[in-house]
Parts: structure tokens; sequence; C-alpha cells
């Protein structure tokens, strides 16, 4: 099974982890791990990008392994909403996977509160 979790820190930093292998089928066949996968790779390359345009307060921290991924973002205060959209992004897309096939995918939600 996957575990995967999106959270924050009180430090302003966002964070993806994911830790695992569906085991839905042989790995490299294995559709949910591929779905997971790019979504992670998808993740990456967003902060990597949004880092290069000057949104973050350091360099993002990125690693992509079989069965492990992390990518850790320090928005700049002016920029949360679109560091905060990205991870929002990426968890939709481990949501819908999560609940098409909860006994590969187990997801920990950021709870994104309501702007009035």
């Amino acid at each position: 099974m996957i575990q995967a979790k999106v959270y924050s820190k009180s430090r302003g930093s966002i964070h993806l982890l994911i830790l695992g292998h569906a085991g839905a089928a042989p790995r490299g066949r294995d559709p949910i791990c591929a779905g997971v996968s790019a979504l992670a790779c998808t993740a990456a390359q967003a902060v990597t990008d949004l880092y290069r345009q000057g949104m973050l307060r350091c360099k993002p921290r990125v690693i992509l392994e079989d069965g492990y991924a992390v990518v850790i973002a320090t928005p700049r205060a002016e920029y949360l909403g679109e560091v905060m959209l990205t991870y929002w992004v990426v968890q939709t897309g481990l949501a819908v996977i999560a609940a098409n096939f909860p006994k590969f995918l187990k997801l920990q939600r950021l709870e994104v509160p309501a702007i009035a």
C-alpha cells in the first residue's frame, strides 16, 4: 500500500510525502504506482518552476526514488496562494486515486481553509 501525506509546518513549508508501493500489479506494470508517481513528478517540477520564478524563499527539497518521494517548498508570503494551489491540485489527483482504489493508496490530506 502507498501512504501519501500533504501537510504544512509552522515555519511555512508545505510537504508532500509518499511511501511504498501499491501492489496492485507487478512492479513496472502497476497503474496505481504509475499514477501516484506521475503526480509526485508533477509536484517536483512545479515547485522547481516556482523556485525559478522567485516564488519560494529557498530551493525546494525534492527526492524521487523507487517507493519514496518528498517534495518540500517554502513559499514567500506573497506567493502562498500559488504554492498552495500547486499542492492542492496534486492532492486532488491523489484523492481521486485513493477514493477509487482505497486498498492501494491511503492519503492524509492537508485541509485548506476557506477564503471569505
